[in-house]
């Protein structure tokens, strides 16, 4: 990736190209990523005077995001929530495996499904849904693997999962 798309003027990338990089990168894409951030530049004025916070503004930049060839729910809401600091919960794999083995998912909910029960049940604000989604995200990486170490797990006694 050259230099200068790091430097991009667009405000999303201006605060999240790392963000954005990174997510690709690990997902074995580089050579998309120049064409993808691209298209970014289609999301400049939405981003550009959003009034950060509201779930109304996060809902219409999503849409913009979405947009954008090869970005995803997951991408977009990192997006939002970690570089442009929006209330919205991002939800990934790790989610929906500690949530369905606690029984509160049952494995047949969408995405938007499972991110509308965090934005009822968790009634947080930016700096919360950050923290409990790394908090999330370093459980299921480390403790609820695809093979758990339910033996060290802090929510054994409230999990129906036989490992």
């Amino acid at each position: 990736m050259e230099n200068h798309a790091l430097h991009h003027p667009s405000p999303v990338l201006g605060r999240a190209a790392h963000i954005v990089y990174g997510l690709y990168l690990g997902r074995g894409r580089p050579r998309r990523l120049p064409r993808q951030l691209g298209e970014q530049e289609r999301v400049e004025a939405p981003v550009g005077s959003a009034d950060r916070g509201t779930i109304h503004d996060a809902g219409r930049l999503r849409k913009e995001l979405l947009g954008i060839n090869g970005v995803g729910p997951e991408t977009a809401d990192s997006i939002l929530l970690y570089a442009l600091e929006m209330r919205i919960f991002v939800v990934d794999a790790y989610t929906v495996r500690i949530f369905g083995r606690l029984g509160i998912l049952d494995g047949t909910e969408g995405y938007d499904e499972v991110q509308r029960l965090f934005h009822r049940r968790f009634a947080a604000g930016v700096r919360e849904y950050n923290e409990y989604h790394a908090l999330i995200v370093n459980h299921g990486k480390y403790v609820c693997r695809k093979k758990p170490l339910c033996a060290e797990c802090c929510l054994a006694r409230h999990c129906a999962f036989e490992g």
